[in-house]
């Protein structure tokens, strides 16, 4: 009986030890075009459950062209940022710490943790990288923020590539340049990498495929034809860009150009999926996609916000 006893013991240990907790980790990009928040963030950050039980465990918001004016940056960065307020005052409210604010120009990167696993964050730091200009304008670029959560590492990319259907070759080189930056700021290998943002990639160049013909495929919802000839996506296939990220099956339509308070796209561009999350684990940790979709009702913008969860696997042995 009383090596029973000490077997029963020693499995308890072990289990306690070994223990594996599932988080929920929620992620939301949007181009705002220098527009004021509007006045209910819930859905955008998250929120929508009652209980907060059901509510992530960690909140991610990146947002572009939340100014395009050096003047207002300033102006911003020392607390006149409505966004920032607004964004934080919904989260804190709802019993949520941050883990930090970043900012460079308009590219902007908050990240929050439920107030009761704030106890153990660590390790945060973070970067900005510009790629507008030949790299000598903020304009352009992305903004990295890392942090341990769970003794687990993660590292968070908000990242804002150039425009324009041709410019391809440019958004790959965006991605090279700040992928080089985040890995000289993120741990190697990092647990869990998330790439969010305006990543500004279009329907492939085809004459065949004007805007008026990309919106008839959208109104009769063959996304799918679409989707065969996204930039990002074919990239990808070629190992261009990306590689061993992942990204959620693209079951919404084009985030790109509409006519702000309208929600009718505007043909003056070709719809596209320029509003991305991707995500991966360096470290052979579980990452399992429970949401993928745009945000049809806020119409501010001429991007449609673009919003991301995701479960994952920390370890609580030490917590």
């Amino acid at each position: 009986m009383k090596l029973l006893g000490f077997i029963l013991m020693l499995s308890t240990l072990v289990s306690i030890e070994c223990e594996e907790k599932y988080i929920t980790v929620h992620i939301a990009t949007w181009n705002v075009n220098e527009k004021k928040p509007p006045g209910d963030l819930t859905e955008l950050l998250g929120l929508l459950p009652e209980d907060p039980a059901q509510r992530p465990d960690v909140v991610i918001v990146g947002l572009q062209e939340v100014t395009m004016s050096l003047r207002k940056a300033i102006k911003n960065f020392l607390g006149n940022d409505k966004w920032n307020r607004t964004i934080d005052d919904t989260l804190v409210d709802k019993k949520y710490v941050k883990v930090k604010s970043i900012a460079m120009l308009g590219i902007v990167l908050h990240v929050y943790v439920k107030l009761d696993h704030a106890w153990t964050m660590d390790d945060v730091a973070f970067d900005r990288v510009m790629t507008g200009a030949g790299g000598f304008y903020a304009n352009k670029g992305g903004v990295i923020i890392k942090f341990r959560l769970f003794n687990q590492h993660f590292c968070i990319v908000n990242a804002h590539f150039h425009a324009h259907d041709q410019e391809l070759q440019q958004r790959i080189n965006d991605y090279e340049t700040i992928s080089i930056e985040r890995a000289q700021l993120c741990n190697y290998p990092t647990d869990y990498v998330f790439w969010l943002g305006d990543l500004n990639f279009r329907i492939e160049e085809d004459p065949s495929l004007t805007a008026e013909k990309i919106h008839s495929l959208i109104q009769k919802d063959k996304e799918i034809e679409l989707l065969e000839k996204d930039q990002l996506l074919q990239s990808r296939k070629a190992e261009q860009i990306f590689n061993d990220f992942s990204e959620a099956p693209i079951t919404f339509k084009p985030t790109y150009k509409l006519q702000p308070d309208t929600g009718e796209y505007n043909l003056k561009r070709r719809p596209a999926w320029t509003d991305r999350i991707l995500y991966k684990s360096e470290n052979n940790r579980e990452i399992t996609p429970i949401l993928y979709k745009s945000i049809e009702r806020y119409t501010i913008s001429d991007h449609y916000p673009v919003q991301a969860q995701f479960k994952i696997a920390v370890d609580t042995y030490q917590y």
